[in-house]
């Protein structure tokens, strides 16, 4: 099947962090901001609590 999008992966550094833009963690920022009031209200409580645990940022990509 042929390749139909022109995406590529962004290459990590020496310490194996991706070096994302502003503007990359601007939409991170925005998707998170837009979804977590629906991942509250509909996602089960083990998920909640793992993510929760996981304390992942909410203004840059996590990694």
């Amino acid at each position: 099947m042929p390749n139909s999008t022109s995406y590529t992966a962004k290459i990590p550094d020496e310490s194996g962090q991706i070096p994302y833009t502003d503007a990359e963690n601007a939409v991170w920022a925005d998707l998170v901001a837009r979804q977590q009031p629906n991942v509250d209200r509909f996602s089960a409580p083990e998920y909640l609590a793992g993510q929760r645990k996981l304390d992942l940022q909410h203004t840059r990509i996590p990694q």
